[in-house]
């Protein structure tokens, strides 16, 4: 929620809802490393969810329905609240982030492992759907994405680092500490992430 001068950042409203880093771009992030330069003193935490656990938890006649279907993932989507508070991107960042297609159902390239590839943040139909359609589905999975069971709640420490496979896992940062008193040092947070391609 800051940024290394002490001031509030701009992405502080970034990971607020599950998502999988980049997946609006053609080919999205791999991998992600999150490091602590200072958390809150109460909460500051990061969530994880395994999206292969939430997929082969599923009904066969659900994966069945599942397979075929791609859903467009953009930071654009009715859902997302990544660009609330930020300024307006430009004509260039436009383009670059201007949302892909991607399937449903993702098999790790790495391990053969399906999981399943969509997320709140991003997504809001799947590809020939309407919104109105693929709302009922969605919220059933995202419902699942946050159940207990395929989750789990980082409690950062300074220096802390985290390393995780964007392909099969969600993560994001609930808003559990005191967001609005940033001038207090107890109430910041400072991360720095790197993405591999």
């Amino acid at each position: 929620n800051i940024k290394k001068d002490g001031q509030r950042s701009e992405t502080e409203n970034a990971a607020q809802q599950w998502h999988s880093d980049q997946s609006f771009l053609p080919v999205p992030a791999r991998a992600s490393l999150l490091r602590c330069v200072h958390a809150p003193q109460f909460g500051g935490d990061t969530m994880f969810a395994n999206m292969y656990a939430v997929y082969e938890d599923l009904s066969e006649g659900l994966k069945a329905t599942l397979e075929p279907l791609k859903a467009f993932h953009s930071l654009f989507s009715t859902r997302s609240k990544v660009m609330k508070g930020r300024k307006p991107l430009g004509d260039e960042e436009l383009m670059r982030v201007e949302g892909a297609v991607q399937p449903v159902v993702l098999t790790h390239p790495d391990t053969g492992r399906k999981s399943l590839y969509i997320n709140e943040q991003c997504v809001d139909h799947f590809e020939g759907w309407t919104i109105e359609e693929s709302k009922p589905l969605l919220e059933y999975l995202y419902n699942l994405t946050s159940h207990p069971a395929y989750t789990y709640r980082h409690r950062w420490q300074q220096g802390d680092i985290l390393f995780w496979d964007n392909r099969c896992s969600q993560h994001y940062a609930p808003l559990d500490y005191n967001f609005a008193e940033l001038d207090a040092p107890e109430n910041r947070r400072l991360m720095f992430r790197s993405t591999l391609a």
